[in-house]
């Protein structure tokens, strides 16, 4: 059986600071019970949400999120080398060997932020 990981660590990290999820909610402009279901992963939190943790918390974006952090990664990897598989197919121009040189720099970059969330 695969162990399932929540979705975001927002509780997580919250409760170590001792911060109570009504100030946080507060503090975010939300009422307790949607910010609730935000961290128990039942509601994708909102640019805002995740923002306001990170800055409020001072933990990296990566960390909140760090189980989809490494799905989105691996995710990002596969469509990029389906895309390069496709270009690659294409009929040779500028435009395509442009599109490919930057493809080769993002699945580099890719593959350097995956090999830092390994551990």
């Amino acid at each position: 059986m695969q162990k399932q990981y929540p979705l975001n660590y927002l509780k997580t990290f919250r409760e170590r600071t001792g911060f109570l999820l009504q100030d946080m909610a507060t503090l975010i402009g939300m009422h307790s019970g949607n910010l609730s279901k935000i961290e128990t992963g039942s509601v994708i939190p909102n640019f805002d949400v995740v923002i306001s943790y990170h800055l409020i918390l001072k933990i990296p974006i990566e960390r909140l999120f760090k189980n989809h952090f490494k799905e989105n990664l691996q995710e990002l990897l596969f469509r990029s080398e389906n895309l390069k598989q496709d270009l690659l197919e294409e009929e040779t121009s500028k435009t395509v060997g442009k599109r490919l040189d930057l493809l080769k720099i993002i699945i580099e970059r890719i593959k350097d932020t995956q090999s830092t969330y390994e551990n």
